[in-house]
């Protein structure tokens, strides 16, 4: 008894006090209020070469599981635009073996983001020179470092678009009454 007191409890809680999950938005009303986004090209001051388009792989692969963005092919088509720069990215080493040789290295990524309202030309979002990192071991060779060091920077992108569509999702998409 006192379980299923517990879990009722915790039902009007999270009903109740307007919380939201941003990973299961709704249209419930039946209105497609949908936001035309552009995401642009991110810039690559870094000089890793391909990583902007696995970001804006993540991106899209994250904006789209909402039925509240649509991304669109034009510029002059959105309402809003998503531009970002990649500053730098590095691989300091972070756990050394035998004659101080690195085993473990720490992709460190610094990005800036801006979300830009077209109609009135005010930035609605900007973050500026934030860092992602992501360790990952050295292989028993170049081609398997390699191989490592692509899967940590994709780790970094995915968790990157993750962050942007939460935020997104919050300021972007209207708030349903009664939510």
């Amino acid at each position: 008894m006192k379980l299923f007191t517990t879990l009722i409890l915790t039902a009007i809680l999270f009903t109740g006090c307007g919380y939201t999950n941003p990973y299961a938005v709704s249209d419930a009303d039946g209105t497609d209020e949908r936001v035309p986004l552009y995401l642009e090209m991110w810039k690559d001051n870094a000089n890793q070469m391909g990583y902007q388009n696995v970001i804006q792989q993540s991106l899209v692969h994250w904006l789209k599981k909402s039925k509240s963005f649509v991304l669109v092919r034009d510029r002059q088509d959105a309402d809003h635009i998503l531009s970002g720069i990649i500053h730098s990215v590095d691989y300091p080493g972070l756990s050394y073996g035998t004659y101080d040789r690195a085993i473990e290295l720490r992709a460190k990524v610094q990005f800036s983001y801006t979300l830009e309202e077209k109609e009135n030309n005010t930035v609605k979002l900007k973050k500026k020179n934030f860092t992602k990192l992501q360790s990952f071991m050295v292989g028993t060779s170049a081609v398997g470092t390699n191989d490592n060091k692509e899967l940590a920077l994709r780790e970094i992108a995915e968790e990157l678009a993750e962050e942007i569509y939460i935020e997104l999702s919050y300021l972007l998409i209207p708030k349903k009454e009664g939510a």
